[in-house]
């Protein structure tokens, strides 16, 4: 390895190295380095609800609340758009229901497997 850094000049920051310089040796490891701590990647109910309502195509409740809190919204278009809102919901509630039908009838017939229509039926 001499030869690697033959010339070159080394520098090491000595907090890097408590103890060599002087300096005392921490008894445990900073907290941004806490062995026991682990990362949640998962998605938050909010977030899950979120997605599953754009993935059928209705509007996601930060949306809903972004067009309310808009000033030229009055009373009248609230309602309006709450009962749009309703209408389209009820309506992709009874299509899901159809597509649970269909897996079904597919499961049936044979042209699936158990595992897909597990997968189906939970995806919708």
């Amino acid at each position: 390895m001499e030869d690697i850094f033959e010339g070159k000049k080394i520098s090491v920051d000595p907090q890097y190295f408590p103890g060599e310089l002087g300096e005392p040796v921490p008894k445990e490891l900073p907290q941004e380095y806490d062995d026991d701590e682990e990362i949640d990647y998962g998605l938050d109910d909010e977030d899950q609800s979120n997605l599953i309502l754009n993935e059928i195509g209705l509007p996601n409740y930060e949306n809903v609340k972004l067009y309310l809190e808009q000033q030229e919204i009055t009373p009248k278009k609230t309602e309006a758009y709450i009962n749009y809102i309703i209408k389209n919901a009820e309506f992709k509630t009874k299509q899901l229901n159809g597509y649970k039908a269909n897996i079904t009838k597919k499961f049936k017939s044979g042209k699936i497997t158990e595992a897909d229509r597990q997968f189906e039926n939970k995806r919708i």
